[in-house]
């Protein structure tokens, strides 16, 4: 396949169209940047890299010359899969704001990645996520987590799970920076049986039970349906008290008002049995004035005793108690503003259950 090379009026015309179509949201998602060039076989990433970078300057400028838009920052970003860390900054330094993290679409349970022997997907995500923490916090990059894509078996299905995609997308929205969710995964759809019609993962969205699970109103769908759209789908879950489209929007409303979700600093605890803590905590100079947020994940098959006091943030800490702020729907024991004692230092967390916690000093 060819592509003509991107030259000077095209990337006024992509300027342009940034602008215009995207004032409202201040963002713009390069897709497929690998083929700016005209050989798509062949990716030249030098003359790619010189191309982003006059799409920056080509945003920017018609950004400070436009009134509405003069005090805005239109964010810029692409995905490059098996980029390593090396290329990402050169995408960075290229005018882009941030990069795909491309590694988290990778995880399944049993495949090339995650190995035979764990049973589960936990050693795999705390390994990536703890190394994808490290480059974003050193380098000062803004990380853009994406599990599941048009591209991708969906999460539930790759890690064959929906209790522990929910852990996932618990965890996907208690990171830093800024979240890429495919749709459907916000109630843990699956991958259609075997059709020849779509991809597996890029069935009908199961709205709710009617026909064609509320996609279409047609006799027959173009877009297959899975069969189990009368049990899962999101008008079943919004009217549950507990599910996990609900889990989906309490972390999506905490991380929206609270700054240190938004842009506080991140500890990821180590691995145990299968669980790991992460915590959120405010990363500015002022740090006694933010909340601190205790995740606790367990994507294993038994109780988990895991420590909090790793980390200097909570070392040098007087820990009373904590009050819970969200759980996955399956942790049952729990309720809202519940509140946990923290005296001894620890949390128990029961299998496959994620519990997130504020922490009260």
């Amino acid at each position: 396949m060819k592509t003509r090379s991107v030259n000077s009026s095209a990337r006024e015309g992509v300027a342009q169209g940034v602008v215009k179509k995207f004032n409202p949201l201040t963002y713009f998602y390069l897709s497929q940047v690998c083929v700016l060039t005209c050989d798509t076989l062949k990716k030249d990433w030098s003359r790619i890299i010189d191309i982003l970078r006059d799409i920056r300057n080509h945003v920017d400028t018609y950004v400070e010359k436009n009134p509405v838009t003069k005090s805005k920052h239109i964010v810029l970003f692409a995905a490059r899969d098996n980029a390593n860390e090396d290329e990402k900054k050169e995408l960075i330094l290229s005018g882009l704001d941030s990069v795909i993290n491309y590694e988290l679409g990778n995880i399944g349970k049993d495949n090339r990645i995650c190995h035979l022997t764990e049973g589960n997907v936990a050693g795999c995500i705390h390994e990536i996520l703890t190394e994808l923490v490290q480059f974003h916090a050193a380098n000062n990059i803004s990380a853009l987590w994406e599990f599941g894509n048009p591209q991708l078996s969906r999460i539930a299905s790759r890690i064959k799970s929906q209790q522990q995609a929910e852990l996932l997308t618990m965890l996907q929205l208690f990171l830093p920076g800024t979240n890429s969710i495919y749709y459907g995964d916000e109630i843990g759809m699956v991958d259609l049986p075997i059709t020849k019609s779509v991809p597996v993962q890029r069935g009908a969205m199961q709205w709710d039970d009617s026909v064609n699970a509320g996609f279409s109103s047609a006799e027959s769908s173009v877009i297959p349906v899975h069969p189990n759209f009368t049990n899962n789908n999101w008008a079943r879950q919004y009217g549950s008290q507990r599910s996990h489209l609900k889990t989906f929007q309490r972390m999506a409303r905490l991380r929206k008002a609270d700054e240190t979700l938004i842009f506080g600093g991140i500890i990821i605890g180590q691995l145990i049995n299968s669980s790991f803590t992460v915590i959120r905590y405010p990363n500015n100079e002022n740090a006694l004035t933010g909340n601190i947020y205790l995740g606790a994940f367990n994507f294993g098959k038994g109780d988990t005793i895991l420590p909090i006091r790793e980390s200097n943030i909570m070392k040098n800490k007087e820990l009373h108690q904590a009050m819970i702020i969200a759980s996955s729907s399956n942790a049952e024991q729990y309720y809202y503003r519940q509140l946990i004692d923290l005296s001894n230092g620890t949390v128990t967390v029961a299998p496959q259950q994620g519990v997130i916690y504020k922490i009260i000093f």
